[in-house]
């Protein structure tokens, strides 16, 4: 396989994605703590949070440098995101060094969400500083590759709206999802009763993630599946969401209360609110996408 920078920035993107999905799952613990809490923390858990949406938006923009929609769009994506990106990591780290000075954090390695907190987020910042500084001087040396490809949208300015937004909200949940999927393997309690049930759901905490995977290196991509074989793939994808999901009703009904017994640390505020949604978020993120696969590629061929 060749090496290019289309397919270091994919190998990026996927790396980046794997490091937030597990992030998520100490930001929604760490957030379900602040919720329930009575003393203020916000000061303290501040610049994690920072972090945490600098991470997300990193890996927003680094799908948009992979599949540009023309070379203005992409010039603008290196500056305007370049500066934002570079303004949310630098008061993260203000942030953390304002706390190390004031001694809301008692050392570098206080120990409250890792070991290592903060200054793994505080490497953290700084990495992503680095990045977004690239980024930005990229942006004003931009000069267009003549062997660059684009991927110009398809449809008015409010259809371009909601699929961004949809977008990132997918990026968003697939992300949490897929850190609980891996999060799962360590925490399960291998000895329940309940484990087939338990597996049933581990298998549809993973779709989610391998969706995303398959949406940016296999879906988007133009010279990698045609028109065909992506519609072939995307009904075969959403077969598999509608048997999992299936199987994961067919769980519910033989053990109703066994996401409670055992997978409660993975949807907790969730539970903790009693909205009781995540049987039907993980059905609906297991069916939706590979159904907009697949709508997608319908669309593509009446417009041929």
């Amino acid at each position: 396989m060749k090496i290019t920078k289309h397919l270091v920035l994919l190998i990026l993107e996927s790396l980046l994605y794997i490091l937030f999905s597990v992030i998520t799952v100490t930001a929604l613990g760490s957030f379900n703590n602040f919720l329930g809490s009575t003393d203020s923390v916000l000061k303290r858990m501040l610049p994690f949070y920072l972090s945490v949406i600098s991470l997300f938006y990193l890996l927003i923009v680094l799908h948009l440098i992979i599949f540009p929609k023309d070379s203005q769009k992409l010039k603008l994506t290196y500056k305007i995101n370049g500066i934002i990106l570079a303004g949310l990591s630098f008061f993260a780290v203000l942030m953390t060094i304002i706390n190390l000075i004031d001694k809301t954090y008692a050392s570098l390695v206080s120990g409250v969400l890792s070991s290592l907190f903060p200054l793994d987020y505080l490497l953290l910042d700084l990495a992503i500083l680095g990045a977004s500084i690239y980024l930005t001087l990229t942006g004003f040396r931009y000069k267009e590759d003549p062997q660059q490809v684009y991927y110009p949208f398809q449809g008015g300015k409010v259809k371009k709206v909601f699929s961004s937004f949809f977008l990132g909200l997918f990026f968003l949940l697939s992300s949490y999802l897929t850190g609980a999927f891996l999060s799962e393997i360590f925490i399960a309690n291998y000895g329940s009763s309940t484990w087939f049930n338990m597996f049933i759901l581990w298998l549809l905490l993973g779709v989610p993630g391998f969706f995303f995977f398959y949406h940016e290196w296999f879906f988007m991509p133009k010279a990698f599946l045609n028109k065909e074989a992506k519609k072939k793939v995307s009904l075969i994808l959403l077969i598999i969401g509608c048997v999992l999901s299936l199987s994961f009703i067919i769980a519910l009904l033989v053990k109703p209360n066994f996401i409670v017994e055992d997978a409660t640390a993975l949807f907790p505020i969730d539970y903790m609110k009693s909205w009781n949604l995540a049987p039907y978020l993980l059905s609906l993120m297991a069916i939706l996408p590979p159904f907009c696969f697949f709508l997608t590629t319908l669309k593509k061929e009446e417009k041929k």
